[in-house]
């Protein structure tokens, strides 16, 4: 009766089946759902609070409650019904898709993509499902995740809203593949040529690449040079001479053999020279095997969608530009379709190729500074599968590496001798880095930090090394030049403009710089520093530093000492001694001390740990260091005994300048060592509570 929407007549029978039974949760269910179809809620939900109660681990019973509940206006209720149906069955798609629709409706986006992410999980979303979690990762700005809902959404419904909705994605200023955006709304119009939001987008984001499209080809067709042209790919029907205005049906198995014999005279009688595929020079075996690909039928269909595509070709063989462009008479909506099939497998098949062919071409356009090559190579049209989208970037990262190291090189310089603001803009405008580095998509975002950061550091150094605080300041604003796409790595450069001061002044507030005779002598961020004698922060090995007491109760004198070497054997030796200002003497000390334990000790600790983890023991006094234990010898009568103790149970202590190290299971076994004499001492205590953690 319900099926046959008899509603009432339904609600009659069950209520005779409840009368005979009142635990016949069938009937209580058949009455709840039509009392829904009724709209009775109300009746409706006392019907299904019976059935729960009979049958508590009814998975649909719950889905049917939540939903009932959310739409008599108890929304909260229903998706806490909701989350319990998918509790007893988590494929329950009714449940995952109510749940997603109440957050939906409640403007919780977090919990509509959770939601319609499980429905996704177990294979029961559609398109309209895809959609919505598209646009709820839209609003999140997780551009790519909402790129690959549209696309499956789309390959699911042949509707205008994925592909509008993907070109609004492809065209924001963080994704730029406007290119790609063009593509989706001429699919969009081809759905529904009266689209207007469609048209409108579209007369917005073509005029800058008509404008880029002729930048770009006045350079030339091409990025390559002849030398370059089929390295990865050769077309075995553009290898036959065949014309791309028949049908590939038209190459049965006898004209194939018929062309491949005339091919194979040719190259003989040309040395291997073919005029008409632009000069390729080809060997016989090397035709063969090409040719021998189009006996298998998948195989000889994908070289016939790249030969009847003669811009997709183009690329593939000599790296010609023109796919990457928008251009009036390039429209590949067919060969869009048959890339986003998923059965076709024709872009499995394509997108290795592809991506060593684009590594190689937006390679050579950064080498030789093509910079409108390199934006619209960046505009879209990778028709590659994610999984491959490094392969597209490796010669180019390496290219990026190498535009990077004069600004490597100049804040490098800028240690020792101070820089100029003129300096530092040449080189961010040396070889178009600046240019170039703002176009770069995701996968160099690395690679665009390093370069505000090293600008930063220049600004940094100019007023840290040369106490040019003005200058320091013109060289950060230098940063304004980058544009980047992530707006949140505009939003950093914003950030440190506005906290470069209080940087600076926080990362040297440890520092501490004396005059000690004619010795200048300094702890800073960057090292230790004795008159000319220099050993950085990141290649000091040793430190030690102690105070001594001589003298008498009425004259003492203290003897303050701080020696820091490296494994080059350079060494700074702070020392002096003392009997008047004590007090004065020793807060110069402690500014000593205090700077070496925010800047020299956690280096040498670093490297200390770096060496356990290889494997190396490390000597500190009478203590070797493991990975695992700590060990030391001990005299007992007359022989020596050996203590191995684990880190968690290693416990340090400082008494009149001596570090004593024992086992706090066994205070007994205790190595102890000076301070002041002892190299590393100093840093024992901290390698015990950081290797105890680990």
């Amino acid at each position: 009766m319900r099926r046959d929407r008899r509603f009432d007549e339904a609600c009659e029978q069950a209520h005779m089946l409840i009368a005979d039974d009142e635990e016949d949760a069938d009937a209580w269910w058949n009455l709840a759902l039509a009392q829904h179809s009724l709209g009775d809620l109300e009746e409706s939900l006392r019907s299904l609070k019976m059935l729960i109660k009979l049958a508590h681990g009814f998975a649909s019973g719950w889905a049917q409650y939540g939903v009932v509940l959310a739409e008599n206006g108890q929304a909260e209720h229903g998706l806490k019904a909701l989350s319990r149906a998918l509790q007893l069955d988590p494929r329950q798609a009714v449940a995952a898709r109510q749940a997603a629709r109440i957050c939906n409706e409640q403007n919780d986006v977090d919990g509509e993509i959770r939601y319609l992410s499980k429905l996704d999980a177990i294979g029961e979303a559609d398109g309209n499902d895809l959609l919505r979690l598209g646009i709820a990762y839209w609003s999140k700005k997780h551009f790519g995740k909402a790129i690959d809902s549209y696309h499956r959404s789309a390959a699911i419904q042949k509707s205008v809203a994925p592909y509008f909705n993907l070109a609004l994605v492809y065209s924001h200023d963080e994704v730029s593949q406007d290119v790609d955006a063009i593509d989706c709304l001429e699919r969009a119009l081809h759905i529904n040529p009266e689209h207007e939001a469609s048209t409108k987008r579209l007369s917005q984001i073509k005029p800058r690449l008509d404008k880029l499209a002729q930048d770009v080809l006045q350079a030339g067709e091409t990025g390559l040079t002849k030398e370059y042209w089929y390295q990865f790919y050769i077309n075995p029907f553009e290898l036959l001479d065949a014309n791309r205005d028949e049908r590939i049906e038209d190459y049965d198995t006898k004209r194939i053999q018929r062309l491949k014999r005339r091919l194979l005279q040719e190259i003989e009688l040309e040395d291997g020279y073919l005029d008409y595929a632009d000069g390729l020079m080809i060997d016989k075996s090397q035709a063969i095997g090409i040719c021998e690909e189009l006996n298998d039928e998948r195989l000889k269909m994908y070289h016939w969608f790249v030969f009847t595509e003669p811009y997709l070709l183009g690329f593939l063989t000599r790296g010609e530009i023109r796919h990457f462009l928008c251009l009036d008479d390039y429209n590949p909506i067919d060969l869009l379709e048959e890339l986003d099939s998923e059965w076709s497998g024709f872009r499995e098949w394509l997108s290795k190729t592809f991506c060593r062919q684009y590594d190689l071409l937006l390679t050579r356009a950064l080498q030789n500074k093509r910079v409108p090559l390199v934006e619209s190579l960046f505009d879209g049209r990778r028709w590659i599968l994610s999984e491959h989208e490094e392969l597209c970037y490796e010669g180019a990262r390496r290219q990026v590496e190498e535009l990077l190291n004069p600004l490597r090189q100049a804040a490098e310089r800028a240690k020792n001798a101070k820089p100029s603001k003129s300096q530092v803009n040449d080189t961010l405008n040396h070889s178009g880095l600046i240019s170039i580095i703002n176009l770069l998509p995701e996968p160099f975002r690395d690679q665009q930090t390093e370069a505000v950061s090293l600008v930063r550091d220049i600004a940094i150094t100019a007023f840290n090394e040369h106490s040019d605080t003005d200058l320091s300041k013109n060289i950060l604003t230098l940063s304004r030049q980058f544009s980047f796409k992530n707006a949140s790595l505009t939003q950093k450069l914003a950030e440190d403009s506005k906290q470069i001061e209080r940087i600076i002044a926080q990362e040297r507030q440890h520092e501490k710089k004396l005059t000690l005779g004619k010795d200048r002598i300094e702890v800073t961020k960057y090292g230790v520093q004795q008159g000319d004698t220099f050993i950085s922060a990141g290649t000091a090995a040793t430190i030690r530093w102690g105070v001594m007491i001589t003298g008498t109760q009425y004259r003492q004198v203290y003897h303050f000492l701080m020696v820091c070497r490296d494994n080059a054997g350079n060494e700074t030796k702070f020392s002096w001694q003392s009997s008047r200002n004590i007090e004065k003497q020793q807060d110069y000390f402690a500014g000593l001390v205090n700077a070496a334990l925010n800047y020299v000790v956690p280096k040498i600790c670093e490297k200390v740990q770096n060496r356990l983890d290889s494997g190396e023991w490390v000597k500190i006094g009478p203590c070797s260091l493991g990975k695992a234990v700590l060990m030391f010898e001990k005299s007992v009568w007359f022989t020596t005994k050996q203590y191995l103790i684990p880190w968690n149970r290693v416990e340090t202590r400082i008494d009149n300048g001596v570090l004593y190290v024992y086992d706090r299971s066994n205070p007994k076994a205790c190595a102890e060592m000076k301070l002041r004499d002892t190299e590393n001492a100093a840093i024992l205590q901290f390698l015990a509570v950081i290797l105890k953690g680990s």
